[in-house]
């Protein structure tokens, strides 16, 4: 079974950690966060693409904001 997605969507935010940049994305009606290197820039709307492992996932219920396993 494979494990793996890509997806390509445009910015929706851009945050400076510090040591990273957490970029998000916003995929129908999802929003999907993913971190990348402190000197990542790109503007909002522009499209990037990201490679997803499940084992780096973490999922949240919508309307809770639980985690889910």
């Amino acid at each position: 079974m494979k494990r793996e997605a890509e997806i390509t969507a445009p910015v929706y935010s851009m945050e400076l950690l510090g040591d990273a940049t957490q970029v998000s994305v916003r995929s129908d009606e999802a929003i999907l966060s993913a971190k990348a290197p402190k000197d990542f820039r790109l503007e909002i709307g522009e499209q990037v693409g990201i490679e997803l492992k499940a084992e780096n996932c973490h999922f949240f219920d919508a309307k809770t904001g639980v985690r889910i396993d």
